[in-house]
């Protein structure tokens, strides 16, 4: 099938990932509020209501921070939500390695 120029659903819709991404870097730099999104529509990482929401708080808290509002937190939920950015990261980082990453031997 290869031979013939058959193209995997696939790897039509990869392309198509890409297209978006450069679309929405054309446009203006990344901003945070599309984090979510991106990680679910380009890399097609699988995040549930709870994690995107979290994420929001997280960068709001932050946005809170930069303009001069700091909320007030105290250390156990500063430590969740540097849990949490830290269990996203992880797992970002090992979808891309095994969704993205290809080995040439």
């Amino acid at each position: 099938m290869k031979d013939k120029g058959f193209k995997f659903p696939t790897e039509l819709f990869f392309f198509y990932g890409l297209h978006s991404l450069k679309r929405k870097l054309d446009q203006e730099s990344i901003r945070a509020f599309d984090i979510p999104e991106l990680l679910s529509e380009v890399l097609l990482l699988k995040l549930d209501q709870t994690k995107i929401e979290s994420f929001h708080n997280c960068r709001n808290m932050r946005n809170l921070v930069a303009h001069g509002n700091p909320p007030a937190l105290n250390l156990r939920q500063v430590v969740a939500l540097n849990h949490f950015l830290r269990e996203l990261a992880l797992e970002i980082d090992a979808h891309i390695i095994e969704n993205f990453f290809v080995l040439e031997v």
